[in-house]
């Protein structure tokens, strides 16, 4: 089975294992990677699994004397090696979470290498915010967007779009408000149409409400709900891309749009 091995005259990590057909190799590991063998627990001698050396291999810290960085060919182990060396998802978990410790990977990377160790998506509100910020920047400038009753945007300049979360919840489950702000400007005056989206660990896709700074009028609430209309499907797929349970929406359908609480008028 692959083993991690100590330098006995210098510091560092090699990596000895048996890919199927290879015969015997050894994987050296760069002077980066040093920290997360350390910090994962691994010592000389022990056995490491296949899906760590992937990792080991997507971040580009290891490599052979021959064939220098290697290939996703070269990782091919008998199955029953796999087997044996397979990390229960408590170690694939601690050992993701060392390496996005010590290497600043993309959202690309951070999936590839959830995938490499089997483990589900990642629920990051905060980047699924971003990716939808991105998605109504593009639509803006391709289709242009409402954002007043007599007013649409068709450039990015002419819009302000963020995105934000706040996470909150209790002692059985997690909630999150995903924000999406719109916001635009005429002379001194600001516009901003908050589309505050409700999640629940334990419900789902629970609530979805707009507030306006005007007194929600039809024509505004129309706006509203154009405008939610084309962050709704974008939403959703995001949303399946992490495996989040959207439960059931059928009260996210009916749509409230409302002024702040602070502002609230009888």
């Amino acid at each position: 089975m692959p083993t991690i091995n100590r330098y006995v005259d210098e510091e560092g990590y090699y990596i000895r294992a048996r890919p199927s057909g290879a015969g015997n190799i050894t994987y050296k590991i760069k002077e980066e990677g040093d920290p997360v063998v350390w910090k994962h627990g691994l010592r000389d001698g022990n056995e490491i699994s296949w899906s760590t050396i992937q990792s080991f291999k997507a971040l580009g810290i290891i490599y052979t004397e021959e064939s220098g960085t290697l290939g996703p060919d070269d990782f091919k182990p008998d199955p029953e090696q796999l087997e044996k060396t397979e990390l229960p998802e408590s170690d694939a978990e601690e050992l993701f979470s060392i390496i996005t410790t010590q290497f600043d990977l993309s959202p690309e990377e951070r999936a590839e290498i959830r995938s490499i160790l089997g483990l589900p998506p990642e629920q990051d509100f905060e980047l699924i915010g971003t990716r939808i910020k991105s998605y109504l920047e593009a639509y803006v400038d391709n289709e242009g967007l409402a954002v007043r009753p007599d007013r649409t945007v068709a450039d990015t300049d002419e819009v302000e779009i963020s995105t934000w979360v706040n996470k909150s919840g209790s002692t059985d489950y997690d909630t999150w408000q995903l924000h999406i702000l719109i916001s635009s400007e005429e002379g001194d005056e600001s516009y901003p149409t908050d589309h505050c989206i409700h999640l629940c660990e334990k419900h789902g896709l629970e609530r979805w409400h707009i507030q306006v700074v005007e007194t929600p009028s039809w024509d505004i609430k129309r706006v509203a709900i154009e405008q939610r209309s084309v962050i709704f499907p974008r939403l959703l797929d995001e949303l399946r891309a992490v495996e989040f349970d959207l439960g059931d929406p059928s009260d996210v359908l009916a749509p409230q749009v409302e002024l702040p609480e602070h502002e609230s008028t009888d």
